[in-house]
């Protein structure tokens, strides 16, 4: 397994966090993350990219980081999340956690159009659900066999907090059907066995169903799987051969199998943002096979293929040795797996 560390902590920004990736058409990885002028979710954050272009048979590079959407005002730009179509590549971030915005690039990722504010798609929950903040993903959307965009979602309302509070809190889903010209709210999971369900990963299964896979306090991932390409969901449920610390995961589908990337501790472990493993599952997430360990010490992942069959893992790896919080964040690094 080849590994390269893209950033280190307290080199350039204070922080690097919040890491996503995806494989475009023309086989080049973009992998994206939030530069953190402190060490905190608000405050000035930056949203920053690298890109690796096709190999052509030979071994990956990646470039130095670029600023994607730079902070003004030192607002908090935050949870960044693309989608690979084909030529274009579609990108969803957020402003203060109050607002969203859409950007596209029609080239590969080299240029982007200007920002159009989709805020009017997160309000259309409101009905379901008061907000107080919201957020998309993080890592990365996807493509349906339709050529439906779904973009995973959360929403929080704190009483206490209600500006910044990010429990209790739902999860969800928007979706594009015109190629991201608009955007529509789709399924929000409200079951109860979801305990403040948020970030989330998806994937289509064979037979066209979405499901999500989610993040929550229970100490299992949840999932909620959709036949109606995410405006409505099944009853959710507890995944308990999916043990998780309530951290962020990757998913992605390839080959017919669903591989998924989380951190799988066992209860009572001190530091519970570790074991990050890869797993497959070849019948639609009904099971699960452990392909790997990628890192003991690790964080928030992503995961993607590209197009010669390689799957590739971005995730936060270890800590500072000051740092005695569970958030790891020594690196940003991608690991290069074979599958």
């Amino acid at each position: 397994m080849k590994k390269t560390h893209l950033s280190t902590y307290n080199e350039g920004y204070a922080e690097y966090r919040i890491p996503g990736i995806i494989c475009t058409g023309k086989n080049t990885l973009l992998a994206y993350c939030e530069g953190r002028c402190g060490g905190t979710d608000w405050g000035k954050i930056e949203i920053i990219v690298w890109r690796s272009e096709d190999p052509k048979g030979g071994e990956r590079t990646w470039s130095e980081y670029s600023v994607l959407v730079p902070s003004s005002n030192d607002d908090t730009v935050n949870n960044a999340n693309m989608i690979a179509d084909g030529d274009t590549i579609h990108f969803i971030y957020h402003i203060n956690y109050h607002k969203a915005y859409y950007m596209r690039s029609d080239d590969d990722g080299h240029t982007w159009t200007e920002p159009e504010e989709i805020t009017y798609a997160f309000d259309a929950f409101r009905d379901k659900q008061i907000w107080g903040v919201c957020a998309s993903g993080p890592s990365h959307g996807t493509k349906l066999s339709t050529g439906r965009l779904i973009q995973p979602i959360w929403i929080a309302y704190d009483e206490n907090d209600p500006e910044h509070g990010h429990s209790p809190s739902k999860t969800g889903c928007i979706y594009s059907d015109d190629h991201g010209k608009t955007w529509k709210a789709g399924g929000l999971i409200t079951d109860e066995c979801i305990l403040s369900g948020g970030e989330t990963v998806c994937a289509e299964l064979s037979n066209g169903d979405v499901m999500l896979n989610i993040r929550n306090c229970s100490g299992y991932r949840g999932v909620a799987v959709s036949h109606d390409g995410g405006e409505t969901f099944d009853p959710a449920y507890q995944d308990t051969n999916l043990i998780d610390p309530m951290c962020s995961a990757g998913m992605t589908r390839y080959n017919g199998k669903i591989y998924l990337s989380n951190c799988e501790h066992e209860p009572g472990e001190e530091d519970v943002r570790c074991n990050l493993c890869l797993k497959a599952s070849e019948d639609d997430g009904k099971t699960w096979t452990k392909v790997c360990q990628i890192e003991q010490r690790a964080g928030y992942s992503d995961i993607i293929t590209d197009k010669d069959g390689k799957m590739y893992c971005f995730y936060e790896c270890e800590r500072p040795i000051e740092n005695n919080s569970s958030f790891p964040q020594l690196h940003l690094t991608v690991a290069e797996i074979e599958i």
